[in-house]
């Protein structure tokens, strides 16, 4: 009997500044401190003799019979299966990638100071999200949210944006998972004058705090101010969410939509007062999906979508940044390690009686994966030859050193399949 089109999972830990625990050319006989630290891997033949670039090409016992890869896990050896160095058919790896939420503009984009929303009296603006859902769980349909905002016979931009922020915000709101974040951006002529004082937010309300005096470096707030709210620490930026105050009690504001971004207590260099606003735009931001592991049907269900219009006149729409999955991310390593234990004899896994699952990927975590595509060659008896088509992928947690355990383990593979993984630390 054999098993064909099998991939199998190691994950190996960021272990700091450690040489491997087992010197090469000794044997690893438990999984114990003295052998391997938790979550730290190693080439060994199939005796479990460690083997390093010296030894992998002539030690006598992988020349014969191959190599594998042995992970601590706890308190268990994890093994991969063996290969042969004539198996090998390919060798690759890539480095970690983060994820990456997509945002786009409708009118001004934070940029482009021509950019504006167009002003048009009496006129009834709609505008649209068009959804593209990347997993099973959206029977690949295209939801669609859209705002609609009359404006009365002396619309300004200010208006027209604040009306289409509201009618967005209060669908979003409603929603049980939020896939994107509407704010305002709006560009500035003159100068910004940063805030004096922390301001306090909170999604979904309207009231903002200042820590001692609602001031800023030209003097006081007042009601119908323009305030930009940045999060980097930085001061506030152009593409930075914009809110008009509609009034000011001591040192409580009111904002005239509310507040769409995280709960934060805002450094004063963050916030602005806006002297002389004048082109508006909407910016959309692509929000993260939940994640439950082994339930959802998508590893990560990056958000994109489409922005229509209708009755916006000469209004731009701007793609800035698309939305990327991410590469070696923590939900598809966890994804994978959860799934592709099956192929280890726990099949039942969604069910409730299934055998715990091993967990080793680390939430906080980004890892950069080697992956090896090879051929299984063993007698199946009656002097039969099954060839099983086979790959290994082992997962380093990014950020380790050279010398370190996953930096050996990478060297000795690549000398091993004759080819550079393109992984250095």
């Amino acid at each position: 009997m054999t098993q064909n089109n099998v991939m199998r999972l190691l994950i190996g830990k960021d272990l700091g500044a450690v040489s491997p625990t087992t010197s090469a050319g000794s044997p690893i006989l438990e999984a114990n401190d003295n052998y391997l630290l938790d979550g730290e891997m190693a080439v060994v033949n199939t005796h479990n003799i460690v083997l390093s670039t010296a030894t992998v090409l002539t030690d006598a016992i992988a020349v014969r019979k191959g190599i594998r890869v042995v992970q601590r896990s706890g308190s268990t050896l994890v093994y991969s299966d063996i290969i042969k160095r004539a198996g090998v058919q390919h060798f690759v790896g890539a480095t970690d990638t983060p994820a990456v939420q997509q945002v786009s503009y409708l009118g001004y984009d934070g940029v482009g100071a021509a950019n504006a929303i167009a002003v048009l009296n009496s006129n009834q603006y709609e505008a649209r999200l068009k959804f593209q859902e990347g997993d099973t769980h959206g029977f690949m349909q295209s939801p669609t949210l859209s705002a609609t905002y009359k404006s009365d016979t002396t619309a300004t931009q200010a208006e027209i944006a604040a009306g289409l922020h509201l009618a967005f915000a209060g669908s979003l709101w409603r929603s049980p998972e939020a896939p994107v974040r509407v704010e305002r951006v709006v560009l500035e002529t003159a100068a910004i004058q940063l805030s004096n004082n922390i301001l306090t937010v909170r999604n979904g309300s309207k009231y903002v705090t200042w820590t001692a005096a609602a001031t800023h470096a030209g003097g006081a707030f007042v009601a119908g101010d323009t305030i930009r709210i940045g999060t980097a620490g930085t001061g506030a930026a152009a593409t930075d969410p914009a809110y008009i105050l509609t009034s000011i009690t001591g040192l409580v504001g009111t904002l005239d939509v509310p507040f769409q971004g995280a709960n934060a207590a805002v450094p004063a260099i963050d916030v602005a007062h806006v002297v002389t606003p004048t082109n508006w735009g909407l910016k959309f931001t692509g929000l993260a999906r939940g994640f439950t592991l082994g339930v959802q049907g998508s590893i990560n269900n990056i958000v994109k979508f489409l922005i229509g219009v209708t009755n916006f006149g000469t209004t731009p729409v701007t793609y800035t940044t698309a939305a990327y999955e991410g590469r070696g991310t923590y939900r598809q390593i966890a994804e994978l390690e959860w799934f592709l234990q099956g192929n280890e004899g726990n099949e039942d896994r969604g069910d409730f009686l299934h055998t715990t699952a091993r967990s080793d990927a680390d939430a906080t975590a980004t890892y950069d994966v080697l992956s090896i595509h090879y051929v299984d060659d063993h007698e199946a008896g009656l002097a039969m030859e099954q060839r099983s088509l086979k790959q290994l992928l082992l997962a380093f947690e990014s950020g380790f050193a050279t010398t370190e355990p996953p930096d050996i383990v990478i060297e000795v593979l690549e000398l091993y399949c004759g080819a550079s993984s393109g992984i250095a630390p």
